[in-house]
């Protein structure tokens, strides 16, 4: 019987995955990484007993402070726009998994994503979700291919409507019927500015400062760069009665830089913190990029160059809208995820 370590929140998603796995023969060791809040569920506790599942619960809060919450709140302090779903996935929840993995001698670990892993030739990549709504490739790209050999995704090949209904079929609605999960796990319904005022230094983000165009004309005032992101309209002074966007939070002058929504397109970024499956793999034809995870994204296809210093060069045959540094941008060629990066600008 082939053992394998499962990610396991308690939502319907990993109840799913524990599902699939046992049907394929598997044994399955639950764990639940503690990385916010409380512990396991006592739903969670009951369906691994009923299933004959051991549940081991793995302390991760340390970590995810460290390369999760941190980071988050530094990255908005110096006016970027990081996507905290990108790092817990890259440097938590899978770390974790497989140091738990090894720990047991296990080769396999599961996770409930929707996301297919394919093998070409020996190389694992992650391919998008059957369910195009909630594919969450986009999230994945900084996985290295080692610890893809031994990745196993049950739901890639599923809608959510069509898990929902596997397990209400198996007798577990109580995990069917469950409300999807919105938001910033950590911020627990917290405005995620509240948040970052009240995880940094007093007035960090905070203080008012000027509204200029890019010429340096002063349009107003703005209550705070912590209250803004790039492409924002709302709390921008209009210039000569047409609307205005975000376009750069200059965080040492304290000034919220401004233009019209024409100027926020851009044909270039630059990458950062990159991580590619084949480096060779972006020298060919059909390559796409992805900045947003949900969203406006650029469609057309991509040409990239690879800097002396490391970072990626991308010129898009059609425009993206407001990007914002700290953003990721993961890399395709038709289903297949290539890998990614950070948006320096």
């Amino acid at each position: 019987m082939k053992r394998v370590v499962l990610g396991m929140s308690g939502g319907v998603d990993s109840a799913a995955a524990a599902l699939l796995l046992q049907e394929r023969g598997c044994e399955v060791t639950a764990v639940h990484l503690r990385l916010a809040g409380d512990g396991p569920s006592a739903g969670l506790i009951r369906f691994c007993s009923e299933r004959g599942m051991e549940l081991v619960c793995v302390d991760g809060r340390e970590l995810f402070d460290r390369e999760v919450i941190r980071p988050f709140v530094r990255d908005y302090r110096n006016g970027r726009t990081p996507n905290p779903c990108v790092y817990c996935n890259n440097a938590v929840k899978w770390r974790l998994l497989q140091e738990e993995a090894d720990r047991r001698g296990i080769a396999k670990i599961a996770t409930g994503h929707y996301v297919r892993i394919l093998d070409d030739n020996g190389t694992p990549y992650i391919h998008k979700g059957k369910d195009g709504e909630k594919d969450q490739s986009y999230f994945l790209w900084g996985l290295k291919k080692e610890l893809l050999a031994r990745a196993v995704t049950p739901l890639g090949d599923f809608t959510k409507k069509e898990i929902r209904l596997l397990v209400a079929g198996r007798g577990y609605s109580a995990f069917s019927g469950q409300p999807e999960s919105m938001g910033v796990c950590f911020l627990n319904g917290m405005d995620y500015r509240e948040f970052i005022r009240s995880n940094a230094p007093a007035g960090a983000g905070s203080l008012p400062g000027e509204i200029t165009d890019r010429a340096g004309n002063r349009l107003g005032y703005h209550s705070g760069l912590l209250n803004y992101t790039v492409g924002q309209k709302r709390e921008v002074p209009l210039r000569d009665g047409q609307p205005m966007y975000v376009a750069v939070l200059d965080t040492v002058a304290g000034k919220l830089i401004v233009d019209s929504k024409e100027q926020l397109f851009s044909r270039e970024l630059l990458l950062g913190n990159v991580h590619l499956i084949d480096p060779g793999d972006i020298r060919h034809p059909g390559l796409e990029v992805k900045i947003r995870g949900i969203g406006q994204n650029p469609e057309g296809a991509v040409q990239a160059e690879e800097l002396p210093d490391g970072t990626l060069r991308l010129r898009l045959s059609s425009p993206a809208w407001a990007v914002a540094p700290g953003q990721p941008a993961a890399l395709y060629r038709q289903e297949r995820l290539l890998g990614g990066g950070i948006i320096i600008a």
